[in-house]
């Protein structure tokens, strides 16, 4: 594969040695007799990203082309009788719609379709060389003997102009059911749509029905340039069911442009999802959780592979000419097989060791991630936040014990410290807002998030990454220690905003990753390193050494709160920028020379 980054490629000695490395931290792994799966969230743009859909907005007119393509590039190449459809996430204030999402089944046993043709995976289809919506309702209807309970829908504006089809459905007890809907004051078989822009099957008034009425439905319309079928909530067996009957007609009638929608049926251990989401200005990828670190390293390789073959990369390009990652999440996660099956939880001593160990060495939350640290950023570490935090901290280490069996009270007992100076426990470092948050049943899931970590360019370092936080969490695992909190004050930013204070602090973890039985060697990274802090250039001095000026790291301040679009929001002062400025010889500190930050740095008037 070509690579579009300026970052190289490991070559492949070092990468048996990486190899090697992680077969030693999955043997340490299998021997705490816990399973320990890893996820992730890479990001992706075009090579030549234009518009505000690959900038700061989650819509766009090209993403969802671009999203569809992606997808059956991935399955065709690698996962051939997967199943690809698409669905509704997010919805944030100020979006008119809510963001789509791609989402991909694929089972280790069963093909779940065949033909991907029939799919609406490129442009939109004029509406000539659609199928007509009631002809594919009723084929469907009449196969489940439910032809008498299709309904037609219509804008509350446009009572006469039906623009799709309903059946009320649900399986109950091995076998379809429907029912007769009725609405006030309209005829019988029409459903009066809420106003608005979305697919018709979320914008039926189901609340004018009766309390006992079935309130579940199958609609189909053409919408977006394809015949859309939106399925009701399913269980996964019964969702197989009608994805078959679909498919079946769908050869039965010659019909091209699909988009099989609606709701998607709840998680299972045998059915694996891989969502494409719109975030803003990327294409996110919500991976599978893998049990092992070759799985996680594979799922990887063929998302590079084929994002580059439909025109996306992991990078971007600023005007200054430095190479940047996507940006927009990319977030590592680390679980078990099932929630409570959690190490977390497994292992109570397990949640303060890491977030000892990371407050210990700042170079985990700087090294790795975006353009953008600091207080105000998307991650901010736990010594970033609101004043007493850390005592604070320290006293929940303490409390752990009082709750060994019991996810929700140990969970509540750290969300309100892990979060950044707003009280916002999504954007924190070290996120626990999917480890058991009773708010959302999506979200007691036994999770750890960890959001100071970009999308690279290279895969191979987007990999090494990952395997670096699970030797990690392998070593703590085994040895739960708590670290002692380390009051940096200043000298957090003074020190570690710089590259060689970081490089050191990176060089330390893998030496002691190393000292516990994994090899890791800190000049593998040294590539992303060097990508990630340029050297802008080196001023020679001959006997007395030389000068070397790299770019260093910098915490945006946030504003004030302005305007937008009805609303208000807080931008960052982007205008200062910081640089690093080293000898090469230590010695000249002090003879005409300033420390400034304790590097050695020339002072000019």
């Amino acid at each position: 594969m070509k690579s579009e980054s300026s970052i190289p490629v490991l070559p492949a000695a070092t990468w048996k040695q990486v190899q090697a490395c992680a077969r030693a931290v999955e043997k340490r792994i299998n021997q705490t007799g816990l399973i320990l799966t890893m996820g992730g969230e890479p990001t992706f743009v075009p090579f030549q990203p234009e518009g505000e859909e690959w900038s700061t907005t989650a819509l766009g007119p090209t993403k969802l082309l671009y999203a569809r393509r992606f997808a059956a590039e991935w399955v065709q190449r690698y996962h051939p009788g997967s199943l690809i459809t698409q669905s509704y996430g997010k919805q944030y204030p100020g979006e008119a719609l809510p963001r789509w999402n791609l989402v991909i089944h694929h089972h280790p046993q069963r093909n779940l379709w065949s033909r991907p043709e029939r799919l609406l995976l490129g442009p939109p289809l004029p509406p000539r060389q659609l199928a007509n919506p009631k002809k594919v309702m009723q084929a469907l209807a009449r196969t489940l003997g439910l032809s008498t309970h299709i309904h037609q829908a219509a804008e509350l504006s446009h009572p006469k102009t039906i623009i799709g089809y309903v059946l009320p459905l649900a399986w109950e007890k091995k076998g379809w059911t429907s029912a007769h809907w009725s609405f006030p004051s309209q005829p019988r078989h029409l459903i009066p749509l809420i106003p608005g822009d979305s697919s018709i099957g979320l914008r039926i008034p189901l609340n004018e029905l009766p309390p006992d009425q079935l309130k579940r439905a199958l609609t189909i319309e053409i919408k977006d340039g394809g015949l859309e079928v939106f399925f009701p909530p399913l269980d996964p067996e019964p969702y197989l069911r009608l994805v078959r009957l679909v498919e079946k007609w769908a050869d039965t009638l010659d019909l091209h442009g699909l988009i099989l929608s609606g709701y998607q049926p709840r998680q299972d251990h045998n059915l694996q999802r891989t969502i494409l989401a719109s975030d803003p200005g990327v294409i996110e990828v919500n991976l599978p959780p893998s049990q092992q670190w070759s799985t996680y390293h594979q799922q990887l390789e063929e998302l590079y592979t084929a994002a580059h073959a439909v025109g996306l990369c992991a990078r971007k390009l600023h005007f200054n000419g430095r190479v940047h990652g996507t940006g927009g999440g990319a977030h590592i996660c680390f679980g078990g097989p099932e929630p409570r099956l959690s190490p977390v939880f497994q292992i109570p001593e397990l949640l303060p060791a890491v977030l000892s160990y990371w407050q210990n060495h700042p170079a985990l939350s700087y090294v790795f991630s975006g353009q953008f640290v600091g207080p105000a950023s998307q991650a901010p570490r736990v010594d970033e936040t609101m004043p007493g935090t850390l005592e604070e901290l320290a006293l929940a280490f303490r409390g752990i014990r009082h709750f060994p069996d019991n996810p929700e009270l140990y969970a509540m007992l750290f969300r309100d410290l892990l979060s950044d100076s707003s009280g916002n426990t999504h954007r924190a470092e070290i996120s626990i807002d999917k480890l058991w948050n009773t708010q959302h049943a999506n979200t007691m899931l036994g999770i750890l998030e960890f959001r100071a970590f970009e999308a690279y360019p290279e895969v191979r370092q987007q990999s090494l990454t990952g395997l670096l936080l699970r030797a990690i969490l392998a070593m703590l695992m085994h040895r739960p220690k708590l670290r002692p909190i380390l009051p940096w004050g200043s000298a957090l930013h003074d020190h570690y905003f710089l590259p060689s204070h970081l490089w050191q602090d990176l060089d330390a973890i893998c030496r002691e990753l190393s000292r516990y039985g994994f090899p890791f060697q800190s000049a593998w990274f040294r590539p992303l390193f060097d990508c990630r802090f340029p050297e802008i250039g080196i001023l020679p001095l001959g006997s007395a050494g030389s000068i070397h000026f790299r770019h260093a790291l910098e915490a945006w301040p946030l504003l004030s709160e302005q305007p937008v679009l009805g609303g208000t929001a807080r931008f960052v002062d982007s205008s200062t920028e910081r640089i690093e400025v080293r000898l090469s010889n230590t010695r000249l500190a002090g003879e005409g020379w300033l420390l400034i930050n304790k590097v050695p740095c020339l002072f000019s008037s």
